[in-house]
């Protein structure tokens, strides 16, 4: 049976009521172009159908049988609020759901997919849909207002509300009696809300190389702590030259602080943040101009860092200070294959957890093995491998080793690097050597090599300078003397010698000897002086009276002394004959 159609009166004092809310709507939503301060707040659903959270939103309701319900994990769900058509509902009663904005921010515009059931009116009671911001209706629906249904997708800008609601009532003292029909429901389905936040972030405590180093290389980073009073500080982005070299998130929030934003505040209010920038693109030697930003949920932004650096990605092991150093950085050595963006492997097959000895090979004398050999007193000899060797200067000597794996698998083809160290001076590399395919390896050192302390080192790829070292082998080289005695006339010698010195630059200490019954006699001292490399000497030797015709056996002996790179030695012993 047809519901009976309202009384003129009634219906003339409907449309009145509704063209004054028509002229406040007017009146307060202006509209309001987008600005970088503002942000979307998603509810129920996304734009692509993902369910969308709901915890900006609370619901009330008033009167008995009015509800108000939540589906919006299922497709098609709905944020749903509505009074029940099986029984009378006084004036008054009502279902709502609204929308709060967090401190500091205000509502912009509302954007709403909604399905809107509005059922039949009585006199002074009429059941009623409004979408309002604040106290403004944005819209509304009643039959008293030729409207029974709204369906679709709405949006309005509002001038910083703090709530949007809508609610389904029921107005009018005379309520609203039970029907067959739906009496007053509204489904959202989908709200894009738009947040104003005016406020800008707060940095404080920056540090790291990106704010404070002269020269940046590789990656390069900055940390601070970061505040910010509306959506939560959201991002950080870093220009090179007033163009975006890094663009972050400070902190996702567990999910939250990502687009599109589901919550009124997505990310945290406060937090340690970082950012950082690869400078490995940029030309070396190039002075840049660095702004790092933060950013908030709503594009607010605030300046944490703004300087000049300048470009520095050359490795230190690959700059001219490093190879006039002997290729080491104080005591930590330098890969001479290393390469910038380089990373090939040294040997197959390349191990970070490589091993590698290295040890002199001398003949020491042993017993012949056979009779025949010991009877024709031959001398026989061994192979050895010893950690400390002694060497007269000049003679060459032998270094051997064996790279291999953890696992004993031999490396080949590798190249392991030989470093001095001399008394007294920094270490150096002194050159390479290559490993044959059973990871073995030998060198012959070069002649006139001071005494010092040798180490190898492999370097797994030439993109590092992490190594493997072997032990410290010694090498003790006996100082190089040479002399020369020649008879003047019958009672002058004349000497004259050198001393390889190696880093003496005081002069060597050397001492004159000669030769009496078996046993070696100073009778001079002097000091030979001249370049780094050899110091000279000359002196003379008058006998007293009138020496007997006899030969004399001379010699310089240079003992170990301070400056001097070499362990004691002497040089050869020169006849000298004397007549009367």
């Amino acid at each position: 049976m047809p519901l009976p159609s309202p009384a003129p009166a009634v219906r003339r004092a409907a449309r009145l009521a509704l063209g004054a809310a028509a002229l406040v709507l007017a009146s307060t939503a202006t509209v309001t172009a987008a600005h970088a301060e503002t942000f979307d707040v998603y509810s129920c659903h996304l734009p692509d159908g993902r369910a969308a959270a709901i915890d900006n939103w609370s619901s009330q309701t008033s009167g008995s049988f009015t509800s108000t319900f939540s589906d919006c994990t299922v497709s098609g769900g709905a944020l749903f609020a509505g009074l029940s058509n099986t029984v009378d509902h006084n004036g008054g009663d009502q279902a709502s759901w609204r929308f709060t904005a967090p401190p500091d921010t205000r509502i912009a515009e509302i954007e709403a997919t909604r399905r809107v059931n509005a059922g039949a009116s009585q006199a002074f009671g009429t059941p009623i849909y409004q979408l309002l911001a604040d106290s403004t209706v944005l819209e509304q629906c009643s039959q008293f207002g030729d409207c029974s249904r709204l369906e679709g997708t709405v949006r309005f800008d509002v001038n910083s509300a703090q709530t949007i609601s809508f609610t389904s009532t029921c107005s009018g003292q005379n309520g609203c009696p039970a029907r067959s029909e739906p009496k007053i429901d509204a489904a959202f389905s989908r709200t894009r809300i738009r947040l104003r936040d005016d406020i800008a972030p707060q940095v404080a405590d920056v540090g790291g190389t990106l704010a404070t180093a002269q020269t940046i290389s590789g990656t390069s980073s900055m940390t601070f702590n970061a505040s910010d009073r509306g959506g939560g500080v959201y991002r950080t982005r870093v220009f090179v030259d007033d163009k975006l070299a890094n663009d972050q998130v400070v902190d996702a929030n567990n999910g939250r602080c990502a687009e599109p934003f589901q919550h009124a505040v997505p990310c945290k209010p406060a937090t340690a943040a970082s950012a950082s920038l690869d400078t490995t693109p940029l030309e070396d030697g190039r002075t840049v101009t660095v702004r790092v930003e933060v950013l908030d949920a709503a594009g607010n932004r605030a300046v944490a860092l703004n300087r000049q650096a300048v470009v520095d990605n050359v490795p230190a092991c690959l700059r001219q200070a490093a190879r006039d150093s002997g290729l080491f950085l104080g005591d930590m050595p330098c890969n001479p294959q290393l390469r910038k963006n380089s990373g090939d492997p040294n040997g197959q097959p390349a191990a970070q957890d490589a091993r590698l000895i290295a040890f002199f090979s001398r003949q020491v004398p042993t017993r012949c093995k056979s009779a025949r050999e010991r009877r024709a007193k031959k001398r026989c000899v061994r192979s050895a491998s010893t950690t400390i060797t002694r060497a007269n200067a000049g003679e060459k000597v032998m270094l051997r080793g064996r790279l291999t794996t953890s696992s004993a698998q031999p490396i080949g083809g590798a190249t392991v690097w030989v470093a001095k160290t001399v008394e007294g001076a920094a270490p150096r590399m002194i050159g390479p050597v290559a490993t044959r395919p059973d990871g073995r390896f030998n060198t012959r050192l070069a002649d006139r090599q001071p005494s010092g302390t040798l180490k190898l080192y492999y370097f797994p790829s030439s993109g590092g300078n992490e190594h493997v070292a072997s032990g410290d082998v010694r090498l003790r080289v006996r100082a190089g003397v040479f002399l020369s005695a020649k008879r003047s006339n019958s009672r002058r010698v004349a000497f004259r010698g050198h001393v390889l010195t190696g880093t003496a630059n005081n002069g060597v200490a050397v001492a004159l000897q000669v030769s009496e019954r078996g046993r070696w006699r100073t009778f001079r001292q002097l000091r030979a002086r001249g370049t780094t490399t050899r110091a000279t000497f000359t002196t003379a030797y008058r006998f007293i009276g009138r020496p007997p015709s006899k030969r004399y056996r001379f010699r310089a002996l240079v003992l170990r002394q301070s400056g001097l790179p070499y362990d004691s030695g002497n040089s050869g012993s020169k006849l000298v004959r004397l007549r009367r």
